[in-house]
């Protein structure tokens, strides 16, 4: 199994909500019963996950950047014990201005 953490973008703006998408693989040959959770800067409800042999299940979470944020979740058995983590890390981009200085030709009193 693996846990990979996917952002809309590696960047956001401030106040921006991104969507995170939180995908778990199966590369057994049964399904596997799991919990997803977030552990830092994602909720901390648990995801019920049912992920058939072979495939992959998907979750998502919405964060709002307020600052560059590391995301980590990970995935439990159903007895609570740790089987993998993911980690995100999104930055706050800078905003793309520009200025220019300009003053008038003339001056009149």
């Amino acid at each position: 199994m693996s846990l990979t953490l996917v952002g809309e973008r590696p960047t956001a703006h401030s106040n921006e909500t991104l969507t995170i998408t939180a995908t778990v693989r199966n590369f057994t040959a049964a399904v596997q019963d799991v919990v997803l959770r977030g552990v830092t800067n994602l909720p901390n409800t648990p995801i019920p996950l049912s992920v058939p042999p072979g495939g992959a299940v998907a979750a998502t979470y919405t964060v709002v950047m307020d600052q560059s944020k590391n995301l980590v979740a990970k995935v439990e058995n159903p007895g609570g014990q740790e089987l993998y983590r993911g980690r995100l890390l999104v930055n706050i981009g800078e905003p793309n201005l520009q200025a220019s200085l300009s003053l008038p030709d003339e001056v009149s009193a």
